[in-house]
């Protein structure tokens, strides 16, 4: 089974949640200063979309979205775009360090000082192409043990992992939770 356009959500500490719409100028200024890799293009406001996309950040290789989701839990979310080269361990510490970054840096901007953080232990996972990856129990199985050894390099250990949906029409999407928080800048440091 091959994993491509994988999605990571980071969820958010925030016990009250900031407004997604704050993103807004946050995204902008990451286009205008190049502060991620990659070619980043423009911002759309899908706030008003119930269980929606939220705030997003339209790349050429990936979206980045602060969003509710359809679980209605506040998140940053990157989701990578293209067919990316490499075996699925590099796909997943790919996607998971963009997603850690993305949210270390979003967690930094003035505008939510104090009021959003993320737990690199509290992620959905989602493979997001069905055509490779099927929402069955064989590929769950798969998909389980890839994500755990990737989670495992980060230094994030003793994790629960449950499929999100088993509707064979859902995309494939694991849920990760660990039993305590884990810090984003300590993740980071295992990616260097």
């Amino acid at each position: 089974m091959e994993l491509q356009h994988l999605s990571v959500k980071v969820y958010s500490l925030a016990p009250s949640a900031p407004e997604v719409a704050d993103a807004i100028p946050v995204f902008h200024r990451w286009i205008q200063e190049k502060a991620l890799p990659g070619l980043w293009l423009d911002v759309a406001d899908y706030s008003h979309v119930p269980a929606g996309p939220g705030i997003q950040l339209i790349g050429h290789e990936a979206y980045i979205r602060l969003e509710q989701g359809a679980e209605e839990r506040l998140g940053i979310v990157f989701e990578v775009r293209e067919i990316r080269d490499g075996d699925n361990h590099a796909r997943l510490l790919h996607a998971l360090g963009f997603a850690f970054r993305a949210a270390l840096l979003l967690s930094a901007a003035p505008e939510f000082a104090g009021r959003l953080s993320f737990d690199a232990g509290q992620l959905l996972v989602c493979a997001g192409d069905r055509l490779l990856a099927r929402n069955n129990a064989e590929h769950a199985a798969v998909f389980r043990q890839e994500l755990e050894g990737a989670l495992k390099v980060l230094g994030i250990a003793s994790v629960e992992t449950k499929v999100a949906s088993t509707d064979s029409r859902s995309r494939l999407t694991l849920s990760v939770a660990c039993g305590a928080p884990v810090a984003l800048d300590a993740v980071l440091s295992a990616l260097r």
